[in-house]
């Protein structure tokens, strides 16, 4: 059989190209980033907004699971399923009427992350299903309290698979 690869990198920067087209994202991290750093925590999770100040803004991207199918007998085909999580914090402001505010970004995300949108990848990766918002909650990030989501999305990748003697 020869050598078959996940292309969960590329999966990955589409998935974060996609984001940051989304008025209003802020940060969009393909990866978790830790820091006990302050200045650390402002460069990887701040943005400025309109006001001016800098506020936290970060979209997290995860892959948590990549089960693995084949198909046909011998194995003609190879799928992987990779299945991401989206983590979107911003900056809990109630007086600012933050709530309705990330309400609003958390649709826009996953109007963005629909199937018919085209993910810039190659053919032979598409989308397994729509994107679920699974959580949307208050929690800390840091020190700062923030509105949360979680978004999941699965993203299938099929590979065909050549047997070599």
């Amino acid at each position: 059989m020869n050598n078959v690869a996940s292309h969960y990198l590329e999966i990955s920067a589409a998935i974060k190209d996609i984001l940051e087209t989304v008025e209003g994202i802020g940060k969009v991290l393909s990866t978790h980033r830790y820091t006990r750093q302050p200045e650390s925590f402002r460069e990887f999770f701040t943005s400025l907004v309109p006001s001016g100040s800098a506020q936290v803004n970060a979209w997290l991207i995860s892959r948590v699971r990549v089960p693995i199918e084949t198909k046909g007998l011998p194995i003609r085909e190879m799928r992987w399923r990779h299945q991401f999580v989206i983590n979107g914090y911003t900056s809990l402001r109630d007086a600012d009427g933050s709530e309705a505010a990330f309400q609003q970004l958390v649709d826009r995300v996953i109007d963005a992350l629909l199937p018919h949108k085209r993910l810039n990848v190659p053919d032979y990766v598409e989308y397994a299903n729509e994107p679920q918002c699974t959580q949307i909650n208050h929690d800390w990030f840091g020190p700062v309290l923030c509105h949360h989501c979680v978004i999941s999305l699965e993203v299938l990748q099929r590979d065909r698979v050549e047997w070599v003697d």
